[in-house]
């Protein structure tokens, strides 16, 4: 099946979001100059779109997107369900993701199947947080949100 793909300037830069007919593949950062398509977007990349604009307006809490997790193993596949279920305005911490998969001894293993989730702010890896209660926020994250200082 053929994959498509949209963009949506976000309040924390622009979301590439690709898809197709089976459902959105990926959700990262990227930068991709607008130009306008005639094909028409699947429906799922239209209602990826519809509900990122509506989350970042503070109108929704939960996404109803179907995600195509196929990409990724087993484990990871695991990890991201776990990411999905928790509530907005809640973290987790690696371990107990680890519990919750059934897996205690993998914390690191979930750490980085953290890392590879391909569906930000849907599934939200952006709230596992270290055990010590602190934030470890990505490289990628640090270098997009941090501003030079003036």
């Amino acid at each position: 099946m053929n994959s498509s793909l949209a963009c949506y300037q976000s309040p924390i830069g622009q979301l590439m979001i690709s898809g197709s007919e089976n459902g959105i593949s990926s959700i990262l950062f990227g930068e991709q100059p607008f130009r306008p398509s005639s094909q028409l977007l699947p429906l799922c990349l239209q209602e990826a779109v519809e509900q990122l604009h509506e989350y970042f307006c503070h109108q929704r809490e939960e996404f109803s997107l179907s995600l195509d997790l196929e990409q990724g193993t087993p484990f990871q596949q695991k990890v991201w369900k776990s990411l999905a279920g928790i509530p907005w305005g809640e973290t987790r911490n690696y371990a107990q993701i680890a519990r919750e998969i059934e897996q205690p001894l993998s914390v690191r293993a979930v750490g980085s199947a953290n890392g590879q989730n391909p569906f930000l702010i849907v599934l939200p890896c952006h709230r596992v947080i270290g055990s010590s209660g602190l934030y470890r926020l990505f490289r990628w994250l640090i270098t997009q949100t941090m501003a030079p200082p003036p």
